[in-house]
């Protein structure tokens, strides 16, 4: 049995509780918030690693990322020969009225419609009459799709020559009228991929 108030047990007792006491502020003081530390260090250590494990795996890739923008870059300028950059409105006229005068083919009428957004581009649409024989028609329109850009034809209507003409008619080496839209292409200028970008 333990005598309290013997000197001895009490100068133990005091030394036990000031030893409680100085392990518990250090823990309090300097373990824990020393921990906390170490804990956060951690963490940002292994998002560090993670971050480096990421860049290494590009940096193996980046051959392979080369070839494609390459790749992706040589389809753009194909296509951007295809679908130009500029406005092909003259250009487009002027080749009509060359595929008419080469197939003895005559416009009649041109009537330019609004412009339309679509996607990436603008697409502008001119609706033409045209004067000719059946085997004219088709070698004119053989001519426009053969332009170095893209232009499409559609809404095609055919009158023959006893639906359109009238007895002083000055086009009686024609056959029929046709009435068609004639669509061409330009990209947005906000969507435009700059040459001195690639």
């Amino acid at each position: 049995m333990v005598d309290i108030r013997d000197p001895k047990v009490q100068k133990w007792f005091l030394g036990l509780i000031g030893v409680f006491v100085i392990v518990y502020i250090w823990h309090a003081q300097v373990y824990k918030p020393a921990q906390e530390k170490i804990e956060m260090s951690y963490m940002r250590y292994e998002t560090l690693q993670t971050q480096l494990k990421s860049v290494e795996m590009k940096f193996q890739s980046l051959p392979a990322l080369k070839r494609e923008y390459e790749e992706l870059t040589d389809r753009y300028m194909l296509v951007a020969q295809l679908l130009p950059e500029e406005d092909q409105l003259a250009p487009l006229l002027s080749k009509i009225h060359a595929a008419a005068l080469e197939t003895s083919t005559r416009i009649g009428d041109i009537q330019p419609q609004p412009s339309m957004a679509q996607g990436f581009y603008d697409r502008s649409d001119f609706k033409l009459d045209v004067y000719s024989t059946y085997h004219d028609l088709g070698d004119f329109l053989a001519r426009i799709a053969n332009l170095p850009f893209i232009v499409n034809v559609s809404d095609v209507h055919m009158k023959s020559v006893e639906e359109y003409n009238t007895p002083a008619d000055p086009l009686d080496e024609f056959s029929m009228m046709a009435t068609l839209t004639i669509s061409t292409y330009k990209v947005k200028d906000s969507e435009r991929l700059m040459l001195s970008d690639l």
